[in-house]
């Protein structure tokens, strides 16, 4: 009888969580829309302002709308 665990050292591939969108990921699915659409997107635009300062939005998107996001300073 082997002692000890036998897959010690091995990648414990079925115990991982799977990935999981982000709520702007899912926003955009919801949507339908391409990458391309996202800076014409009026829908998207206005998710993107209710949500930037607690949700992940891509820096590049905030760019193109001029959107500043508030950064929370611990001290």
């Amino acid at each position: 009888m082997a002692k000890g665990n036998p897959g010690w050292g091995m990648p414990e591939m079925l115990t991982m969580a799977p990935p999981t969108l982000t709520e702007f990921e899912r926003t955009v699915r919801r949507l339908k829309l391409k990458p391309h659409q996202y800076v014409s997107s009026e829908e998207l635009r206005a998710w993107v302002v209710r949500n930037s300062h607690s949700r992940y939005v891509p820096e590049s998107l905030l760019t193109a709308w001029g959107i500043k996001v508030r950064v929370a300073v611990e001290g």
